[in-house]
């Protein structure tokens, strides 16, 4: 993790030690965009979709609608959805 002074820190004091001696800790940037901090919050990212993600056999299709046909499924929403469920039906079928 990035620690640096200038995002804050905590100090500590032992007061068993003579002296009282202090100790600065710094906080981290907990940007998702270091690769150290990044890196915490995608373990913690991952811990939480695995909770999630039901235990059963399971797979991921992508169905891609072709280039030319785009508008009239822009146009007609209703028909993706048509589409996507024979396109369902059919996979489950094979």
């Amino acid at each position: 993790m990035r620690k640096k002074i200038k995002y804050g820190y905590a100090e500590y004091i032992c007061t068993n030690c003579t002296g009282s001696k202090k100790k600065k800790v710094a906080f981290t940037c907990k940007s998702r965009f270091c690769n150290r901090c990044g890196k915490v919050y995608i373990e913690k990212w991952v811990e939480k979709q695995t909770e999630r993600i039901l235990e059963i056999g399971h797979r991921h299709m992508v169905f891609t609608v072709p280039e030319e046909l785009r508008v009239m499924f822009y146009r007609n929403r209703d028909w993706l959805k048509d589409l996507s469920d024979k396109a369902a039906e059919v996979i489950q079928y094979w």
